[in-house]
């Protein structure tokens, strides 16, 4: 007679299974939106609000790095250091009661400090005195809503065309002058 081997039940591999179980459905999880990288410029209130407002229409910078951006779009986000002193006097160059300038700095409802709150379209970059030559300094003073004292050896840079965005998006800048936005939705902007 035969003799029966018994074999010990973990060193021996299952049986073969006819058909596997069908697999386990994968978690559904939301798309994640593509993300998107935009240039950006920072101002202070309430020079941010007067330029999406469409009243400044010149951007005053200590050089022409603007220059480099002209014909293209910038986001405007608002910066959260105090404007100088020098502020009650830019908001009196944009013409206006004290009630009008408190409204035309002001932000829509949501939007604040450290967002990024706007688009406009960057136009032509040159120094404050040559173009004060051909408009004056009265013209210039009131478009860029800072007093000539201030920009007499500056550069202006034209902006157009300013829309708000639906709603304000938190961004920390990177850098001083133009800097990169990143991680925005499409939908953002």
């Amino acid at each position: 007679p035969r003799r029966k081997i018994e074999f010990d039940a973990a060193l021996v591999p299952p049986p073969a299974v006819a058909f596997a179980p069908p697999p386990r459905p994968l978690p559904l999880r939301p798309a994640q939106a593509p993300r998107v990288a935009r240039a950006c410029l920072t101002l202070q209130q309430p020079y941010a609000s007067l330029l999406m407002r469409g009243e400044k229409t010149l951007e005053t910078r200590g050089s022409d790095f603007l220059k480099a951006h002209e014909g293209t779009e910038l986001l405007i986000h608002i910066g959260h250091r105090k404007t100088g002193k020098w502020a009650e006097e830019g908001l009196k160059l944009a013409g206006g009661s004290a009630a009008a300038l408190a409204e035309m700095s002001r932000l829509p409802p949501g939007m604040h400090k450290g967002m990024i709150v706007g688009v406009v379209r960057v136009g032509r970059t040159i120094r404050a005195a040559e173009l004060a030559d051909v408009a004056g300094w009265e013209a210039v003073e009131a478009a860029a809503c800072v007093p000539r004292a201030l920009i007499e050896k500056a550069y202006v840079t034209e902006v157009k065309s300013p829309r708000w965005l639906r709603r304000g998006v938190a961004a920390t800048p990177t850098d001083g002058g133009v800097w990169t936005a990143t991680d925005l939705r499409p939908g953002d902007v």
